[in-house]
């Protein structure tokens, strides 16, 4: 019994709780495709702390006709059971041509990472 209860403890201290934080900008629109995915990750830290992630993505100024529609981000917390996170962007548009989004978490954690999907749709005008 001492063994499986010394197990059990090890278990339940090593094992941490992941949550996300999502963040969704523009609008779906009939004909877009998913463009581009990012992936980006914060190391694990022994010690929690407040921690980012940067979103930046432009469309190539060579493409003219295409246009991003929206960004659909997702965080995701180690450490924490109920996440919060705050976002900030520049004040300017922050679509069709591209987007600078910092995801912050709002309580120590010890790792973060997230995902954009970048959805766009070509706009020929003539």
């Amino acid at each position: 019994m001492k063994i499986l209860l010394g197990i059990f403890l090890v278990a339940a201290g090593v094992s941490f709780v992941a949550a996300a934080c999502q963040l969704g900008l523009g609008r779906s629109e009939s004909g877009e495709t998913l463009l581009h995915t990012l992936h980006i990750s914060r190391e694990p830290v022994q010690q929690p702390m407040n921690m980012s992630l940067l979103f930046d993505y432009m469309v190539s100024p060579v493409d003219v006709y295409l246009q991003i529609t929206r960004v659909q981000i997702e965080t995701t917390s180690v450490g924490v059971d109920d996440p919060r996170c705050e976002a900030s962007w520049p004040f300017t548009p922050a679509l069709p041509q591209g987007f600078h989004v910092t995801i912050t978490s709002l309580q120590p954690v010890l790792q973060m990472s997230g995902t954009a999907e970048v959805y766009g749709i070509r706009r020929i005008t003539g």
